[in-house]
């Protein structure tokens, strides 16, 4: 199970996907190496909760879970254009979600695996990472940004790593952050805890040349709370790592500050203007279609709400870049509802898990920060319909499960 799931995540970060072009990389929607997953995660999960189903405390979670998947396929049955995205992207989500869920729930030694593969992961994207900003060109994907990223003739190049575009990677990094803590807090070889601050200082810089001003922000207020949240007695544990952050983030700016200047005195206001307008359109699609257009239609819908001079001015199409606009426009209102309940009670059981002293209350803690770091950066990108954050989204929200089911505090 360990395995599947972790070579599915890899491959959702390493092969960027549909959500810059419809076509498949490899020329072929069938070789597309993250829909061959599909089948075994859902194989998996079915005969996993079949075989394992002592473990299985059916709670409010999941009949929201089950009920918003089982919308989405209804509704893109109906409307029709992307039924086989739609099930592929169910069948993915509820395939890792669940399979994390009886790994966390047998205990901590099945969760490292995932804890090392997304480390793993991380550093190599930010390697990647800063040899891209080294050259000023993603060689891998030179193709794909140059579609999907426009940068103006005196701009820096910013860095997307093998997630293709800074906006994502931005997004992932924020996501991945607290399992890089999660190792320093439960290792105790010296050699485990340099990894984690490596890490944590690659990310950290890598995010920082991003320049997704978004993430920027995201990350202000997720160090913000932590300092707030961190128990007394631990704060001088806490202080070493929040130091080298800090020390970090103060070094790059000092190196960088007229390049970062430039930057947001080039792009600023047409990431705002951009926004605003999409924004605006995605609104506009709503009050037309209350029951949705359907999964992965919101661009498309948009593009019919927008003013012709501002198709002909942007000359690509935009994205709706935020989340909580997009899913109503592409699952309905109903939908919308249905899904922010669910993020309700996902909160509401991370949270019950978190006051539960013991082993598992650093990886609650972990999932708590990684699903509200998606929640947050999702007002600026629509970080649910990229792949990698949304399957590192069910993969969190499934350890948060575990824990919740092996305490009975499921919710």
């Amino acid at each position: 199970m360990a395995l599947l799931v972790c070579m599915t995540i890899a491959i959702a970060v390493l092969y960027p996907q549909s959500f810059f072009s419809p076509d498949s990389l490899l020329g072929n929607k069938w070789l597309d190496p993250l829909a061959a997953m599909v089948a075994p995660l859902a194989l998996a999960g079915a005969v996993c909760l079949k075989v394992r189903r002592k473990y299985f405390r059916a709670s409010v979670v999941d009949a929201l879970v089950l009920v918003f998947a089982a919308y989405l396929v209804a509704q893109n049955v109906i409307l029709g254009p992307t039924t086989l995205v739609t099930l592929k992207y169910v069948a993915l989500g509820l395939g890792i979600y669940y399979l994390t869920t009886l790994l966390a729930v047998k205990g901590e030694s099945l969760r490292k695996p995932l804890l090392y593969t997304v480390i793993g992961l991380t550093l190599l994207t930010c390697a990647y990472g800063l040899l891209e900003y080294a050259l000023q060109k993603n060689v891998i994907f030179a193709a794909l940004i140059s579609q999907s990223v426009p940068e103006p003739l005196h701009g820096v190049h910013r860095i997307g790593s093998t997630l293709a575009h800074p906006v994502p990677f931005g997004a992932f990094l924020l996501q991945v952050a607290p399992f890089s803590g999660m190792l320093l807090v439960i290792s105790r070889r010296w050699w485990k805890r340099l990894l984690a601050l490596l890490t944590m200082s690659l990310a950290v810089l890598a995010l920082f040349l991003s320049y997704s001003k978004g993430s920027w922000m995201v990350g202000g207020i997720l160090v913000a709370g932590a300092l707030l949240l961190i128990p007394r007695a631990r704060s001088r544990k806490a202080a070493f790592p929040a130091t080298i952050m800090l020390v970090i983030v103060i070094i790059a700016l000092a190196a960088f500050w007229a390049t970062v200047t430039r930057e947001i005195d080039y792009r600023s206001y047409s990431s705002i203007e951009g926004r605003e307008i999409a924004w605006r359109a995605a609104f506009a699609g709503i009050e037309q279609h209350p029951l949705g257009v359907g999964l992965f239609q919101g661009s498309t819908e948009m593009q019919n709400q927008l003013e012709p001079v501002w198709r002909a001015a942007w000359g690509r199409m935009l994205a709706v870049d935020n989340y909580y606009l997009d899913l109503p426009l592409e699952a309905g209102i109903a939908g919308f509802i249905i899904w922010i309940a669910m993020m309700i009670m996902i909160f509401r059981e991370g949270i019950s898990v978190a006051r539960i002293r013991g082993p598992s209350r650093p990886w609650a803690l972990m999932a708590l920060v990684g699903i509200t770091a998606i929640c947050l950066n999702a007002f600026t990108v629509d970080a649910f319909l990229q792949w990698p954050n949304y399957l590192i989204f069910w993969m969190t929200a499934g350890i948060l499960h575990g824990i919740a089911w092996s305490n009975n505090t499921s919710c």
